[in-house]
């Protein structure tokens, strides 16, 4: 595990950066500084030197923080430059375990409802002595729930369906995976059919005054219903301003980060209270309005292998540990137990909502539907009929 963890390898000689005669006094192009290398060495060597920052990831329909993105500070030198220069010194493997490991720790002290978003090259997850670090992180911490693989680039389609396994592997570790800068091109897209990310962040070039162009806030829009078509949340990345900031909870993201709700730092923070009380006004205006959040139910809840409680008419739900769902008792017995065929965000719209339980397979098209929170837990449930009456208006059964 050396060759991950940075002991007795990290101590070799590395040789400094190669320059020609020419530029003598420069970095030739494309190589690392010597401070990036001084950078990689030292934090290899002590890790304690390493800073993480945390930025926090706010849910823009009730202004609370649900998680945090580590950031990497390394002194003098930038992040990008340091891990390019670990990259270049056959030393990335390293770098990104120790900040793995280290943002591991970090989750033991945020509250059981927050989750750590961590940094790392896709490609990674192609290497089994990765895939080996990570088991070995993971027995050390208790299995990596609540901690989110970030992919920071895209994927070489040749390399898919090892990234697959390994992200796989992940998973059945408890972790979950984000993919970055989406909405950047139509391989993008593609590549989140193929990944099938937990959360899509939307690039900030898409986030940007989004409250004054129209064709970015229909991307955004598009890109929500794509990725809630995967199970998957939309973050938006960059929120810099609070009309930005209304914009984004008026078209029902479920999830945003940005220096307007909190600046990374080496605490966690709170999202001011403004400006939650800005996110709690807009959500509740948008819930009234057409989304499910104001059709849905609280069904009765019951742990998986565990007895149905008593309860009156209507759904009941098989929750996990975590509150996510397994399965649906239609009819509150365990003989009416049926798979859990759609998940629905509390902010997307009914129309939309409704039209996705249609085109499920004709077995299920008229099982509940149930709403989910940031955290993919039981929020609500709604049938299909009560969909339908919602977009009439006509008053319930």
């Amino acid at each position: 595990m050396s060759t991950l963890r940075g002991d007795e390898a990290v101590d070799a000689a590395v040789p400094p950066p190669v320059r020609p005669p020419a530029l003598e006094g420069a970095p030739a192009p494309g190589a690392p500084t010597e401070d990036a290398v001084a950078a990689v060495l030292r934090t290899l060597r002590h890790p304690d030197s390493l800073a993480l920052h945390l930025q926090p990831i706010v849910d823009l329909a009730r202004g609370t923080v649900v998680g945090h993105e580590v950031l990497s500070r390394f002194g003098g030198a930038g992040p990008e430059e340091v891990f390019a220069a670990a990259e270049a010194l056959g030393r990335g493997a390293a770098l990104d375990g120790l900040v793995l490991e280290r943002a591991v720790e970090l989750r033991s002290g945020l509250t059981e409802d927050q989750f750590v978003t961590v940094n790392a090259s896709p490609l990674r997850w192609s290497e089994p002595a990765w895939l080996e670090h990570v088991s070995e992180v993971s027995r050390r911490h208790g299995g990596l729930r609540r901690v989110v693989m970030e992919l920071t680039e895209h994927i070489p389609y040749d390399d898919m369906p090892a990234v697959q396994r390994g992200l796989a592997h992940l998973r059945s570790l408890g972790g979950m995976v984000a993919l970055d800068d989406a909405g950047t091109g139509y391989s993008g897209l593609l590549q989140m059919s193929e990944l099938r990310p937990d959360i899509v962040k939307a690039d900030r070039a898409l986030v940007t005054a989004v409250d004054l162009d129209p064709v970015r806030s229909a991307l955004i829009e598009l890109l929500g219903t794509y990725a809630g078509r995967l199970d998957a949340w939309l973050l938006a990345e960059g929120v810099e301003t609070a009309n930005e900031l209304s914009a984004l909870v008026r078209l029902g993201v479920p999830l945003g980060q940005g220096y307007h709700l909190g600046r990374p730092g080496p605490e966690p923070v709170e999202v001011p209270e403004e400006v939650r009380e800005r996110i709690r006004q807009h959500s509740h205006d948008r819930a009234m309005a057409d989304t499910i959040a104001g059709v849905v139910s609280t069904p009765a809840l019951v742990r998986d292998g565990e007895a149905l409680p008593p309860h009156g008419p209507g759904v009941a739900v098989v929750v996990d540990e975590d509150g996510a769902p397994v399965a649906v008792l239609v009819d509150g017995t365990p003989a009416g137990r049926r798979p859990v065929t759609l998940r629905a965000h509390l902010a997307e719209p009914v129309v939309e909502v409704a039209r996705r339980a249609m085109s499920r397979d004709p077995q299920h098209r008229f099982d509940p539907v149930l709403a989910v929170d940031a955290r993919g837990r039981v929020a609500g449930a709604v049938t299909l009929e009560e969909l339908v009456l919602h977009l009439a208006r006509l008053p319930g059964p």
